[in-house]
C-alpha cells in the first residue's frame, strides 16, 4: 500500500535532513581536526572514539557510524598512515566546505550510494567474535552498492510523492524478487531504508524529487532541484534577551564558523537555536553579519 504526498512537500521535508546531514559531517570533520580519532592496529576507529564522536555530534552511535563511513567514502577524512596513525580531514574537505549546500550533499549521497561499506555493522561481533569497527576491514561488503540501487529503484518505481505505508511491503517485494536471499537481507534492507531517510534521500522511504534526479545520473540537475527546495543561506542571527541566538535559516559557512566559537547548538531545523557562551550583547534585533555580535 502506498500513500501519496505532494512531491514538493517531500522535497522540503527531505531538505531538512539534507541540511542536518551536511551540518553533522562538517561538525564531525571539525571535531576530528581538533581531536583526531586514533586508527586501530587492525584498522578502523575504536569504540571509545566512536562514542566520543557520537556525544560531540549529539547523535546515537549508529548515526555517528553512518556519518563517519560516508564522510570517508566521500574523501573528506582519511588515516594519516604514520607510526601512530589517526583519522583527520583531508584537503578535499577544505574544498567541500566552499561548495553550496546542495553540492555538498550530492557528494555525500553519491558516496553513500557507491560505497562498499555497511555502517550498521559497527560495534557488532563478527568472525572470531571480534568487534566490528567503523572504517575497519570487517565492515566491507562488496554487494552493497547493487542492493542499495535495487532498493532505491523499487522506491523510484512509485509515482512522485509516493510513500510506502509500511517498510514490510518493501521487504516483501524484494523477497518476491529474490526469495532465496530474502531471510538474510531483511536487516540489511531495513538499514538501507533508515540510512536513506537519515541522509535526506528519502522521507519515510518516499523518494524526494532531487534523489530521483540523482539516481537518473544527473548530479547537476539534482543540485539545482535540491537548491530550489532548500531555504536560502543567511549571514545573520537574532539575539534574544536570554542570550539565545536564533539563526532563521541555514547559516553561511563564515557565520557557521563564528557560531561554533561563541555558542552551542541546542536545536536545528528550518531555524537553528544556539546558546551563547561569551561576548554577545543582549538584543532582539538582527545583528547583520554574525561577527558584528562579538
Amino acid at each position: 500500500d502506498v500513500d501519496s504526498r505532494p512531491p514538493e512537500e517531500l522535497d522540503r521535508a527531505g531538505g531538512t535532513s539534507v541540511l542536518e546531514a551536511v551540518r553533522l559531517v562538517e561538525t564531525l570533520c571539525a571535531s576530528w581536526a581538533a581531536h583526531p580519532a586514533a586508527q586501530l592496529r587492525a584498522g578502523g576507529v575504536g569504540v571509545r572514539d566512536l562514542r566520543r564522536t557520537a556525544r560531540e555530534l549529539g547523535v546515537d552511535e549508529p548515526m555517528a557510524a553512518l556519518l563517519i563511513e560516508t564522510a570517508a567514502a566521500a574523501g573528506l577524512i582519511n588515516a594519516t598512515h604514520e607510526i601512530e596513525s589517526a583519522y583527520l580531514p583531508t584537503p578535499e574537505y577544505d574544498s567541500w566546505l566552499r561548495y553550496e549546500p546542495a553540492e555538498r550533499w550530492t557528494r555525500l549521497a553519491s558516496a553513500w550510494l557507491e560505497m562498499t561499506r555497511q555502517p550498521s555493522l559497527a560495534t557488532q561481533r563478527g568472525e572470531r567474535d571480534r568487534v566490528i569497527s567503523v572504517l575497519g576491514p570487517d565492515a566491507e561488503r562488496g554487494t552493497l552498492p547493487a542492493l542499495r540501487a535495487q532498493v532505491l529503484s523499487l522506491l523510484a518505481s512509485l509515482p512522485p510523492g509516493g510513500v510506502p505505508r509500511d517498510r514490510s511491503a518493501v521487504l516483501a517485494h524484494l523477497a518476491w524478487q529474490a526469495p532465496r536471499r530474502a531471510g538474510s537481507r531483511v536487516a540489511l534492507v531495513d538499514s538501507i531504508l533508515t540510512e536513506a531517510d537519515q541522509l535526506g534521500l528519502s522521507v519515510g522511504s518516499g523518494l524526494t524529487g532531487y534523489t530521483r534526479t540523482l539516481l537518473d545520473g544527473s548530479r547537476a540537475v539534482a543540485e539545482q532541484v535540491l537548491g530550489d527546495a532548500l531555504p536560502a543561506p543567511v549571514d545573520h542571527f537574532l539575539v534574544q534577551p536570554d542570550l539565545t541566538l536564533i539563526v532563521p535559516g541555514p547559516p553561511e559557512p563564515e557565520l557557521s564558523r563564528d557560531l561554533a566559537v561563541i555558542a552551542d547548538l541546542e536545536s536545528s531545523g528550518g531555524a537553528s537555536v544556539y546558546a551563547a557562551r561569551i561576548g554577545v550583547t543582549s538584543s532582539t534585533e538582527t545583528t547583520g553579519r554574525g561577527a558584528a555580535a562579538f
